[in-house]
Formats: structure tokens, sequence, C-alpha cells
């Protein structure tokens, strides 16, 4: 963690590796991990990655971090039907598209990002936990069919109708401040 580290070349020799951890580092090359298939727990956050093309064929990660990582594309984590956990927050994403086939995620966060569609979630079937906090955000009917949501962390969006969140039998955290909400009938 905040190792002032700027290149991680010869981490591809620990073929065993099922956890890393590089928080706040200067890492903008993942190249040398695209090989590493045991790993199932990724926190990468704080680093200018900008591209991670390079963690595609990571199939068995579970969990993955990429906090304030400067990516504006997620399409190289569609084939990742492993993952459960996945957080995005603080980035430059304008389209969630490609986590739609990610049918294991439990827990989603993009929050402070330029994400405004939730229609990928649709399916999401396992979600319990979505943040999407200070996004774009003005329609929330893409959640109805999620009935396994129980957390949902939508402050500071453009949504006026929250009746959707009302078909969630297991909801039990919403927020929603700072909303020009016209219909709640929550």
């Amino acid at each position: 963690k905040s190792a002032g580290i700027t290149t991680i070349e010869g981490l591809q020799y620990l073929t065993n590796l099922s956890e890393l951890e590089l928080i706040d580092n200067q890492v903008t090359d993942l190249n040398p991990l695209t090989n590493l298939t045991k790993i199932t727990e990724l926190r990468l956050s704080g680093n200018p990655l900008k591209d991670v093309s390079a963690l595609a064929g990571l199939k068995n990660l579970k969990t993955m971090d990429l906090i304030y990582t400067d990516i504006t594309d997620v399409t190289p984590l569609a084939g990742l039907s492993n993952l459960q956990v996945l957080n995005l927050d603080i980035n430059q994403i304008t389209d969630i598209t490609p986590l739609a086939g990610l049918s294991n995620l439990q827990f989603l966060s993009f929050g402070s990002t330029q994400v405004s569609n939730l229609t990928p979630l649709a399916n999401l079937s396992k979600l319990t936990t979505l943040n999407a906090m200070n996004s774009k955000v003005s329609d929330v009917s893409p959640l109805t069919g999620l009935s396994n949501l129980t957390e949902v962390y939508l402050e500071e969006n453009q949504i006026s109708d929250v009746s959707p969140l009302a078909k969630l039998p297991n909801l039990s955290i919403v927020t929603l401040t700072n909303q020009t909400i016209t219909n709640q009938p929550v």
C-alpha cells in the first residue's frame, strides 16, 4: 500500500498467486498479471491504470477493486463470470453494458462515475448490494427484478420516481439524498 511501486514486472513468475493488493501506487502496466489465472482477489485501487485489458483472462477472480484507476472502459471485465464483488468507484466510466453477463455479482459499486443506464443490471439476480451514488442515474426501473437486493445507495443522482424500488422485497437500506423525488411510495 502506497509503496511507490511503478512496475509489477516479475510478478508473472508467481503462478500460484491467489491474492494481490497494490493499492495507491503508480502502476500503469498490468501485463505481468495476464497469465496469473489462480488470482481470486485483486485490489488495484489508486493506480493510474487506464487500461485493464490484461485482466480479461483472470477467470477465477471473485473480488476486484478498481477504485480511482482512471479507467473508462469495462469491456475487458465482461468475461470474468466468477466475480462476486466489483468496485469501480471514482472512474470515468459511462457504460456498464459489459457487466451484464456477470451473473455471480453480489456486490457492485460504481459510485462517482458517469453511468446513467442501469438496464445492464436487470438480470444480475444474485446482486445484494448496489452503489451508484453520485452518478447520472435517473431511472431505477431496471432494478425491479432484482429480488435479492438488500442495499441500494443512490444519493446524488437524477432520480425523480423511486416507486420501482417498492417492488424489491428484501430491500433494507436505501439512500436517496439530494434528488428531486416526485413519486415516493417506498
